[in-house]
């Protein structure tokens, strides 16, 4: 089992140094950081992954003066995706002004937990895509919109399982795309965000630990391949529960 994780380890660097992408190194994520069902993380492997994802922002970025609104910057700047505590997410908040932070949660239920979000994402995340809400239609959209966000985007499962909903700040214009008509049993929204006059594809996922890998990963390649004459920046983030 080691052995095979440190094969798709080192595959995985190899295809990032190639294409010039960063590699955060998780080897002290081990067996012992799953939980039960050997599928998700336990507490000690979510502390380890932050503490991963911590260092790498503090060594790799937060010493970067790239400014994504900034008029003489040439650059197209960089986005940063994080996954920290709160007082690190304001941390990182104030260091990068004028970046764009996008983050993705497993809320396992939003109902009754939309006020402590809004604690936590209140200027501090510009784009936040949440999986596993469990909502059907009985629950009004009125009662999960978020002060300073658009509407959010929706997808329901129904009240016990699955689901999607994508807040995006409301000074970044964007909107959902329904172009491409994925299978119902598939829960994904893709949506569009324009920053600096250049246009983003983000495609949030959430795929159940039991749907078929193959039939996910087929779909889902398909929808990239639709837009990708559209879009030169894209971004894919949520659960996709594969294993190796």
């Amino acid at each position: 089992f080691e052995e095979k994780i440190n094969e798709v380890n080192r595959k995985m660097k190899s295809l990032c140094d190639s294409k010039g992408i960063s590699f955060i190194d998780n080897q002290n994520i081990d067996q012992s950081c799953l939980n039960r069902g050997r599928l998700l993380l336990n507490r000690k492997g979510t502390s380890f992954l932050t503490k991963n994802l911590s260092n790498f922002l503090k060594s790799k970025w937060l010493n970067k003066s790239n400014d994504l609104s900034s008029p003489n910057n040439n650059s197209k700047g960089y986005l940063l995706n994080v996954s920290l505590e709160i007082n690190d997410l304001r941390n990182l908040r104030k260091s990068n002004p004028h970046n764009i932070i996008f983050s993705y949660i497993n809320i396992n239920s939003i109902r009754n937990k939309l006020e402590n979000l809004c604690s936590i994402v209140a200027d501090n995340v510009d784009i936040l895509c949440i999986g596993e809400t469990k909502l059907d239609h009985s629950f009004p959209i009125s009662q999960f919109c978020i002060a300073g966000f658009h509407k959010p985007y929706r997808l329901d499962k129904n009240r016990n399982r699955g689901g999607i909903l994508v807040y995006v700040k409301s000074t970044l214009p964007s909107r959902m795309l329904t172009r491409y008509k994925l299978p119902i049993d598939l829960q994904v929204i893709p949506f569009e965000i324009n920053i600096r006059k250049e246009k983003w594809i983000f495609v949030t996922i959430y795929k159940p630990p039991v749907q078929n890998n193959q039939y996910f990963l087929n779909n889902i390649t398909e929808l990239l391949d639709f837009y990708s004459s559209i879009y030169d920046n894209k971004v894919v983030l949520g659960d996709f529960n594969i294993t190796m």
